[in-house]
């Protein structure tokens, strides 16, 4: 499976321990969420979640709509050339949509 995912440390609030920061690819299709038709391509999503350990497991949690995604680049099927162009551009626009998510749920990143 195509996906990049980090885990940034932000200052501790209402169980908010990270900041999940995922490139991946989706088909596409209806959202059953929002309503809403969402074109097929390549994704940039940063979501507040609370991390912790549970003996030998991780454990995520996340509030729903507590994040936000992005088109980076739409395509009619992915491909690991393609994939790598959706990286790229990530990086470009990843400390803007980050930057918005912690505005948004109030939260600080870590040094």
């Amino acid at each position: 499976m195509q996906r990049s995912i980090t885990y940034l440390p932000v200052k501790s609030k209402d169980d908010v321990t990270h900041l999940r920061v995922d490139v991946y690819y989706s088909q596409g299709g209806y959202n059953l969420s929002t309503y809403q038709e969402e074109q097929r391509g390549y994704y940039l999503s940063v979501s507040p979640v609370s991390r912790s350990k549970l003996g030998d497991a991780n454990t995520e949690r996340y509030l729903a709509f507590s994040g936000r995604k992005r088109l980076l680049l739409p395509v009619n099927r992915k491909s690991p050339k393609r994939y790598e162009t959706a990286l790229q551009l990530a990086q470009e626009s990843r400390q803007k949509l980050i930057d918005i998510v912690c505005q948004e749920q109030e939260l600080e990143l870590m040094e």
